[in-house]
C-alpha cells in the first residue's frame, strides 16, 4: 500500500523498504485469515494538472512510482478507459471529469485496525509472547521492564526525541470519518462498489471490509496539518470533508472549480443545490455529535 512521505535524502533506501512492504502484505494478504482484510484495489487519482495537486497529493501512488524506472513501477497506470458517473440531488446522472484522471490497478488495500487486532490474537495464542500495555516516559523506565532482553523501537512517534534523544519529530495532524456498516445491512451492488479508491489532493475516499467479514466502512479525509498536534476532533474540519465529498459525488461542478466558493448543479439551482448539501450535511453531522 503506498504512503505518502515528506522529501528524503536517501531515495534507494526508501524504494527499498517500499518494496519490501508490498512485499510483505503480499503474503499476509494470501493468509485465509487475512484474505478479507488484505486485498488489492483499483485506485483513481483526480487531478486539475496544477503544481498544487502534486504537492497536496496524499495517495502516494505517483510519488512511490517516481522511485521506479519508467516500465517498472510499482505502480502501473493502467491504460483501461473508465468513466466515473455521479447522481446529482435531481436523480440524474453526470460525468466526473477532471484534467487529469489516473488509473492505477492492483494498489494493496488494508483493514488496519481488524488486521492488527487478528494479528495480536493469534500471537496471543503463542506462550512465548506476552502483551503488556504501558506508558513509557524514559529510556531507564524502557531498560528496567526489558532488562538485558534485546530491543526493537518504533521511533517515530512523538515522544521518541525525548525519551531517546533523535532527531526532533514534525507532528501532522490526518483527520479522517469512518462510516461503519453491518455486512449484512448491504446488498451485493453495495459490496461490488466497494472496489475502487478516490484521491483528490489531499482528500481521499476509500472502502473497505475489516479482516473478520463482519463489517464494511467508507473512510473519508482528510487532513494533513504539520505542527499540529491537537487531538480534539474539529466539528468545521468533519464538516468540510462531508462537504467536499458530497461535491464530488453529487455536484456537476468540475475540478479545479470543485474547490471554489459557489454551488451549481446539473438539474437544481445554485440555491437548491447549497439546501441539500446543507441539509444532508447537518443530518450527517447529527448522527455522529456524540463521538466528536
Amino acid at each position: 500500500m503506498p504512503v505518502s512521505v515528506g522529501p528524503h535524502s536517501d531515495d534507494k533506501t526508501w524504494k527499498r523498504l517500499v518494496v519490501q512492504s508490498q512485499r510483505g502484505w503480499e503474503e499476509v494478504g494470501k493468509l485465509e485469515r487475512f484474505k478479507k482484510g488484505v486485498y488489492q484495489v483499483p485506485s483513481l487519482v483526480f487531478s486539475t494538472g496544477s503544481p498544487e495537486d502534486l504537492k497536496e497529493d496524499k495517495s502516494g501512488i505517483v510519488g512511490v512510482n517516481a522511485l521506479f524506472k519508467e516500465g517498472e513501477e510499482l505502480y502501473p497506470e493502467s491504460q483501461k478507459k473508465f468513466k466515473v458517473v455521479g447522481v446529482d440531488s435531481a436523480g440524474k446522472e453526470f460525468e466526473r471529469n477532471a484534467a487529469k484522471i489516473q488509473y492505477f490497478e492492483k494498489v494493496y488495500q488494508v483493514e488496519t485496525l481488524s488486521v492488527l487486532r487478528t494479528m495480536i490474537e493469534d500471537l496471543s495464542k503463542v506462550k512465548s509472547v506476552k502483551f503488556t500495555p504501558a506508558k513509557i516516559t524514559s529510556k531507564r523506565q524502557l531498560l528496567e521492564r526489558v532488562g538485558s532482553a534485546k530491543v526493537v523501537c518504533n521511533a517515530s512517534g512523538n515522544g521518541m526525541p525525548k525519551i531517546f534523544g533523535v532527531k526532533p519529530i514534525v507532528p501532522i495532524r490526518g483527520d479522517l470519518m469512518v462510516l461503519r456498516i453491518p455486512i449484512d445491512k448491504l446488498s451485493q451492488r453495495d459490496l461490488d462498489s466497494f472496489k475502487q479508491t478516490l484521491w483528490m489532493r489531499r482528500y481521499y475516499l476509500f472502502p473497505r471490509i475489516d479482516a473478520k467479514g463482519k463489517y464494511a466502512e467508507v473512510v473519508l479525509g482528510g487532513t494533513f496539518l504539520k505542527g499540529n498536534s491537537d487531538l480534539s476532533p474539529s466539528n468545521e474540519t468533519s464538516k468540510e470533508i462531508i462537504s467536499i465529498w458530497h461535491e464530488f459525488l453529487h455536484s456537476s461542478r468540475q475540478l479545479p472549480d470543485l474547490f471554489a466558493p459557489g454551488h451549481t448543479c446539473t438539474g437544481l439551482s445554485s440555491r437548491q443545490y447549497k439546501q441539500s448539501r446543507s441539509s444532508f450535511v447537518s443530518k450527517t453531522m447529527g448522527s455522529i455529535k456524540n463521538k466528536l
